[in-house]
């Protein structure tokens, strides 16, 4: 048993094709659409007011009415508004999956009970560190950070593995960058993400398709390193603990000697990540 997605499930279950399950992603494309969207088409935000709030989620750990609500630009009773209508739209895979066909109402509800059961002890959103682990509720903000960021930036969905002790290096077709904390808090955080993640990563921080530039696309992560530490220091500062952090590094070869390195795999539907803290 391991974490995994409900389509993920369904595959190796053989319930359903890859390509039935592609469609019904695709589905999900279409008809999820984010908050932004509901203000444009409600006529509460133009398009360039909803990019703006688009481009400063790209580095403040922040929601989309949060800073929406800061500017001025929506009210709590609006954002409550399109907070409903999103949740009410919200097509899941398993809907999805019965309007494109491979399914029918029994067999998904069915299916839905087991995987239920199956994934019931990984059902946490706390992020679990091995014993002996010092300071674990501090050390968990940035791994907790990466699983927001991807998905805020991205729209790369992950779920966060139980941590482990792991001398392993990154794999090395994964791009992997360091940053190094200091001060309240002496730590080394480590992403590895696979190209195509990393490729998601870059569209958004680029504003365009990064194409053959495989430099870009270590600068896109490099970048959201920075953010996600930039912001995890701020939390670290609200709770006391006055932190600095180094510039992004690219890793590659072997991991530094550390007195302790967990490794945090980020479950994702296609692609590879992971998280790493050295001490």
């Amino acid at each position: 048993m391991s974490v995994k997605f409900f389509g993920q499930y369904l595959l190796e279950r053989g319930t359903i094709s890859r390509e039935a399950l592609l469609k019904a992603l695709e589905l999900q494309d279409t008809r999820n659409l984010r908050l932004g969207d509901y203000a444009v088409r409600r006529g509460y935000l133009t398009e360039a007011q909803s990019e703006q709030i688009n481009r400063i989620q790209l580095t403040e750990d922040k929601r989309f009415g949060e800073i929406a609500k800061e500017k001025g630009l929506l009210t709590e009773e609006q954002i409550g508004e399109l907070l409903t209508l999103q949740q009410n739209d919200y097509l899941m895979l398993g809907e999805a999956l019965l309007e494109v066909g491979p399914l029918d109402r029994q067999t998904l509800e069915a299916e839905l009970k087991n995987f239920k059961a199956d994934q019931e002890k990984y059902l946490t959103d706390d992020v679990i560190f091995p014993p002996g682990v010092k300071e674990p509720s501090l050390l968990a903000i940035p791994i907790d950070l990466t699983a927001k960021m991807l998905l805020r930036i991205a729209a790369v969905t992950s779920k966060i593995g139980e941590g482990e002790r792991s001398e392993r290096p990154p794999v090395a077709r994964l791009i992997s960058v360091a940053v190094d904390f200091s001060g309240g808090l002496t730590a080394k955080y480590l992403l590895s993400l696979s190209e195509d993640i990393a490729r998601k990563v870059a569209l958004p921080m680029l504003g365009e398709d990064p194409g053959d530039d495989h430099e870009a696309v270590i600068d896109s992560v490099r970048e959201l390193c920075n953010v996600i530490c930039g912001n995890s220091a701020a939390k670290l500062a609200q709770l006391g603990k006055a932190v600095e952090i180094g510039p992004p590094m690219m890793v590659e070869g072997p991991l530094p000697a550390h007195e302790q390195a967990i490794l945090f795999p980020l479950h994702v539907a296609d692609g590879a990540a992971e998280v790493r803290i050295l001490r």
